[in-house]
């Protein structure tokens, strides 16, 4: 019972020490448009909002984004995406960047 709760603790201080300081930006200009709202859509950015959306695509897809708030290059968020759909299921990679050369966060996804 000891190494059960050894273990969760363990996985549970993994998780919080890799989540500080991270945002997870919602990628999609449809997404965007209703403030992060995307669980519900089936679309290439669904390899970033929400990976089970992939399941319902079939073929290629592919999608670039880039949003510059307020008109500020330094908060601007710039993204890329590729989905392959198979009749059930698929597989896309994403890619976006936050920042300026001062300050840069980078992530990168594989669903």
């Amino acid at each position: 019972m000891k190494k059960i709760h050894f273990i969760v603790a363990l996985c549970l201080a993994l998780v919080v020490t890799q989540s500080h300081a991270t945002e997870n930006w919602t990628l999609g200009g449809r997404a965007g448009g209703l403030s992060g709202a995307a669980t519900t859509f089936s679309d290439v950015w669904s390899v970033r909002n929400n990976q089970a959306g992939i399941a319902k695509l079939e073929g290629w897809h592919g999608g670039l984004y880039f949003d510059n708030s307020f008109l500020i290059p330094e908060i601007s968020v710039k993204g890329l995406a590729a989905v392959y759909g198979f009749k059930k299921g698929g597989v896309g990679i994403d890619v976006s960047s936050y920042g300026w050369s001062t300050y840069r966060e980078n992530k990168r996804g594989l669903s």
